[in-house]
Parts: structure tokens; sequence; C-alpha cells
């Protein structure tokens, strides 16, 4: 799972800039370590994100 951690970080960073990068460790502080629930606090920011740009996710 920390690999996937990183390679979202990773992602979010290239896409989005270092801010990215701090909210992501910001997120696994107030997680306390929890990657599951780190990776949904992400993925749910995400798709907040799509949406308000427009960029519907698609299934």
């Amino acid at each position: 799972m920390d690999e996937q951690i990183n390679a979202l970080a990773t992602s979010l960073v290239d896409r989005f800039g270092d801010r990215a990068l701090s909210v992501v460790i910001r997120q696994f502080d107030a997680a306390e370590g929890d990657v599951k629930l780190v990776w949904g606090r992400i993925m749910e920011w995400l798709m907040l994100h799509g949406e308000e740009a427009g960029n519907r996710p698609t299934e």
C-alpha cells in the first residue's frame, strides 16, 4: 500500500504541484497512519476537484 500512496502522491504533484504533496502528508498525519483512510480522503478530494472543474468522473 505504501507504493500506491507514493504513486498517488507523485501523480498529484505532477498534476497539481508541490502543494498536493503537503496535502497528502497532512492527511496522513491526521489519519494517524491509516493508509486506507488517507486513500479514501484523497480520492474523494479528486472527485470533488474534478466536478468543480467540470470534469465529471466516468464509470
